[in-house]
This record gives structure tokens, sequence and C-alpha cells, in this order.
């Protein structure tokens, strides 16, 4: 038995106070608050500065955010040509996975323009290199190891095979998204909710970074391609790792919801109750925007999203995401999917709609999350 100095008594009461400092620390409850505060602040107030400041005091509290929050907050720093917040922002977006690559894309356009972005690359390479460590160093390489599997199984499994008729071919993949999304919940029990702040960001050679030796999804293309047991092409195996978030669970929890359970089922991306996902967004495991994504999925009937919302049978629209001027065909108004919102810290429709128009306006990137979801 471990031997201590310290009486039973005192050693619980200063396991219950580290316990409850942890919670506390990890209340992202009050991190979506405060993004929520800035993005008004900046985009429905035009008070630049106010919500600048409000980025920086949030990211001051945490240590795992959202490299989305922090290269918005980057994009306004240089808009507001402020040269100390804007490094400021970058080194955190770093710790949270940013990379050099990312600023030579097309979601960086707006980087590429300003001047001081040009003034300070070098500074922006040696921040990376500084910080990519302690980034890696936070990732759960197991979980990612085996979401990485799960993910790479169904998209070598998804595609019907042309030797088969539709009917067999959906005997064979049933069993099969149905033993993955079965691995899928094992996993979540066993490490956690596989997203961000667990496995870190979409990127195509993390696990490479990582000295592991498990299969990259590319490995498992370069396997597989030709195999008759697979129907499959290389861009399955990509990411979109400039939407700035993990996505690879989103797959499974589509293809199990859309093929195993009821096509009615307004509710049928959704695994957990409700206050299972709240325990997560307020651990800084999953955003709330995916969870929205999730319940909104529900109601797509053929690429277009109709339906009437029915509250009474858990159902909720959230209405996230880009959509291009697109008229609602849900049946609920603003300020209902404006109450589902604020139960799941989103911002107020009104204020997403504002923000996205503004970063269009000015050539800024809005499109982060799965599918643009987090936008």
């Amino acid at each position: 038995m471990y031997q201590t100095d310290l009486p039973m008594r005192l050693l619980l009461v200063l396991l219950i106070l580290f316990c409850n400092t942890n919670l506390q620390a990890q209340d992202y409850f009050k991190y979506h608050e405060g993004i929520i505060k800035a993005e008004e602040q900046i985009f429905v107030k035009q008070q630049y500065d106010e919500g600048l400041k409000t980025y920086a005091d949030i990211f001051k509290k945490y240590d795992f955010v959202f490299a989305h929050d922090c290269v918005m907050a980057m994009q306004i720093a240089l808009f507001r040509n402020n040269e100390k917040l804007f490094l400021q922002f970058t080194t955190k977006a770093m710790q949270n996975g940013l990379t050099i690559k990312h600023f030579d894309s097309r979601m960086m356009a707006y980087f590429q323009k300003h001047p001081i972005y040009n003034q300070y690359k070098d500074s922006i390479a040696s921040i990376y290199r500084l910080n990519r460590p302690y980034y890696l160093k936070r990732i759960d390489t197991i979980a990612l190891g085996k979401m990485t599997q799960l993910f790479s199984n169904d998209q070598l499994e998804k595609n019907g095979l042309p030797t088969l008729t539709m009917k067999n071919n959906e005997r064979r993949y049933l069993p099969q998204i149905t033993e993955t999304m079965n691995q899928l919940l094992k996993l979540i029990a066993e490490r956690g909710y596989p997203s961000d702040r667990l496995i870190g960001i979409d990127c195509q050679n993390l696990l490479r970074e990582l000295s592991t030796t498990r299969m990259t999804p590319l490995d498992y293309y370069k396997k597989y391609k030709g195999d008759p047991c697979c129907n499959i092409s290389q861009s399955q195996f990509e990411f979109d790792e400039y939407a700035l978030s993990s996505g690879m669970i989103m797959p499974v929890i589509i293809h199990y919801g859309g093929d195993v359970k009821d096509r009615f089922d307004k509710r049928k991306y959704l695994s957990y109750p409700d206050s299972f996902y709240i325990r997560q967004i307020k651990n800084g495991y999953m955003h709330p925007k995916d969870l929205a994504f999730l319940y909104d999925y529900g109601f797509n009937n053929g690429g277009t999203f109709t339906g009437t919302v029915n509250t009474n049978n858990g159902e909720k629209f959230f209405d996230v995401g880009i959509k291009g001027g697109a008229v609602r065909t849900i049946n609920i108004t603003d300020a209902e999917i404006n109450k589902i919102r604020k139960a799941f810290y989103i911002a107020p429709i009104e204020n997403d709609r504002i923000k996205i128009s503004f970063m269009q306006k000015h050539g800024m990137f809005i499109g982060w999350g799965w599918a643009g979801t987090r936008s």
C-alpha cells in the first residue's frame, strides 16, 4: 500500500479541491460564451478593439482552444492592423494545430495580401517550430490511431461493389457499418469523444509526426487500391485540412444513421441523450455546432432540408453553416431556433448571418468545420 505522511481525510480534501479546480478550468460553456461575446462585439456592434480584447482574454484562460476561433481572431487583428494581437493569436492557433501549410492555401487569401502578415512571415515560421511540439504532446495518440482506423475501414467498405446487386451490397455493408459504429461507441467510452481536443485537427500525416506505426488514411488507400474487395478512390482518404477541425467521426455517424436507423427518424444521427453531448461540450471535447449539424442533418431529405420540428419528440433544428442565400424550408421561426441555440451555447442566428456577411465582404475565410458547419 502507498505510504504517506498526510492523513487520509486531508488527502481526500486535496483530491476534491484538485478535481473541482480542474472542472472549473475545463468549463467550456464559459469559453463558448466568450466567443459569442467577442463575435457580437465585432460583427454586430462594430466594437472591433473590444472584441479583440475579449478574444485575448478567452485564449489566455484556456490551454486547448478551437483553432478556427484563433484564425477568426487573427483575421480581425489584421483588419485592425494590430500586430501584437495578430502574433499572439497566431501563437495560440499553432498551439492548437495551425501549420505553415495553412498559410499557403486559399483559406488564407486575406493573410497573403496583408502587409503585416508578409512582414512577419519569418517570425510566424519560428512560432510554428517552437509550438508544434506543444500541440503534438497534447494529442491522445491511441484515440487518434483508432479513429483513423474506423474512418478508413468505413471508406473501404461504404461503396457498393460493381459485381453485386444493390440489395446484396446493402446486405454486405449494413453489418460492416454496424460493427464500425459499435467500435466507435467503445472508443468514446474508453477514451472520450474523438474530436479536436482529443485527437487534433485533421492532418494527413499527423500519425507520422507523432512517430507511430499506425496507418494513415492514405496508407489504407495504397494498400487496398485495386483489391476486388473494395471500390475506392483516393479522394475518399484525403482530408479537408483547411476546415481546421476534426471530421473523421462524421462519416461514420452519418453512414450508420442513414443506412441502419429509420429514415424518418429526425434524430437518427444522435447516439446519446442531450445530457451526454452537453457534458462533452462543457469539457471541450465537442464543438456545439458539430452537435447542431447532427440534429440539422436529420432533416436532410435528398439534399434539401425540409420538415416540421417536433420538439415533443426531441427534435431540434439549429440552421448552422453557410446557406448561400438558400430559403429555409424547415417549419420553424428564428426565435424558436435561437431558443434551441442558446441552450447549447451557440450564437443567435442573426449574429451568425451578420458575421458571415462581414467575412465574405472583406474576403476572409469562414468555412470552418465539417462542411462549413462551424461557420
